[in-house]
């Protein structure tokens, strides 16, 4: 565990409001109320996996009743970077949905989660962080073109900060062609594409659209073999990376286990991978504790590890300069753990 605490690690699939601690949803909790109650795990996290996956998906409902002010969305957004910096993770690749709210429009919602970031570039210089749009598939269509257009407004305002968009939510509402347009205009204005694919084990022609058009990444991705050979293949062949979220899919009960995941096909097989946590605070989890689990359940060496890191590196959605300084991170400590990365290859 030493290791993987001093790895320098690359996060790229955390939602903001699911990826709250404890401490932080106290703090908001006294933003708001001014009640310093201690916060109920039950309202927030998933404690077994029991659940279904809508019901996960309520879980949400506790930190977004928090985040509806300008303010809270700053403190939220600092204490997330935070908790991610102090595991070491050099990149992060924060994801929200905007939302009109009493006081803020999606703009304002987008533009608190910037300031965070902003504010925390001084705070914890050493963690790059980026910000992809999110459009919720429960929202529908209508509101995937507002989030589209406020995005691509705030994209020129902060080029450095908006690099990409996010297609997430309830995989059973709505078809990813109903949001096919939006994100061949988010891709033609030089925007990251990362869809949500193949959460569920249904909906088979939403997974083909989504790997025809063919996204920088695909989160999830548990039923593509499953969807049919012709889906799995595309995937293969276009080489379309996988954001594995392994806690999250257990205790959503789309994996029945650890030693089951997907991860551990998609990794023997070559292609490319990265470890997520997804929402670290709803499933009480770390990004360190995810690599852990990858580890020991995929059966991976220090060396897999590195190596997942650095790949993760080329189809983030750094500019081309930061991945060079995000390699030479990676280099120094693979140049100065050299031996521990051999001792179990």
């Amino acid at each position: 565990m030493d290791f993987i605490k001093s790895l320098p690690k690359i996060e790229l699939h955390a939602h903001l409001n699911g990826s709250l601690s404890n401490a932080t949803l106290l703090k908001l909790r006294q933003l708001k109320y001014g009640d310093d109650t201690n916060i109920d795990p039950q309202f927030y996290q998933i404690m077994d996996a029991n659940l279904t996956l809508s019901e996960c998906f309520l879980k949400f409902k506790y930190a977004h009743d928090l985040t509806d002010s300008w303010d809270a969305l700053k403190l939220a957004t600092e204490c997330m970077i935070q908790d991610f910096a102090l595991e070491n993770t050099i990149y992060l690749e924060i994801r929200s949905t905007p939302k009109k709210t009493v006081s803020l429009s999606k703009e304002d919602y987008l533009e608190a989660i910037i300031a965070g970031i902003e504010s925390s570039s001084h705070a914890h210089p050493n963690t790059l962080v980026k910000l992809i749009v999110s459009v919720n598939r429960a929202d529908g269509p209508t509101a995937a073109q507002e989030n589209l257009e406020v995005a691509l407004k705030l994209h020129q305002k902060y080029p450095n900060i908006i690099k990409g968009m996010d297609l997430s939510g309830d995989p059973l509402k709505f078809f990813y062609r109903d949001f096919a347009q939006v994100f061949v205009d988010a891709r033609n204005a030089g925007l990251g594409i990362a869809i949500h694919a193949a959460e569920v084990n249904e909906k088979y022609e939403d997974v083909k659209d989504i790997l025809d058009f063919g996204p920088d990444r695909i989160g999830h991705g548990t039923f593509v073999e499953e969807s049919g050979l012709q889906n799995w293949q595309t995937l293969r062949k276009k080489k379309i990376p996988v954001e594995c979220c392994l806690t999250s899919n257990v205790k959503c009960g789309t994996v029945k286990n650890y030693e089951d995941h997907h991860l551990k096909k998609l990794f023997q097989y070559g292609h490319p991978v990265a470890i997520c946590t997804d929402d670290f605070g709803v499933f009480d989890t770390s990004l360190s504790q995810e690599i852990e689990l990858t580890a020991k359940h995929i059966n991976l060496s220090n060396w897999d590890l590195m190596k997942i890191m650095q790949h993760s590196v080329d189809f983030s959605f750094a500019s081309d300069a930061e991945k060079k300084m995000l390699h030479e991170k990676l280099d120094q400590f693979k140049k100065e753990n050299l031996e521990v990365l051999k001792e179990n290859i």
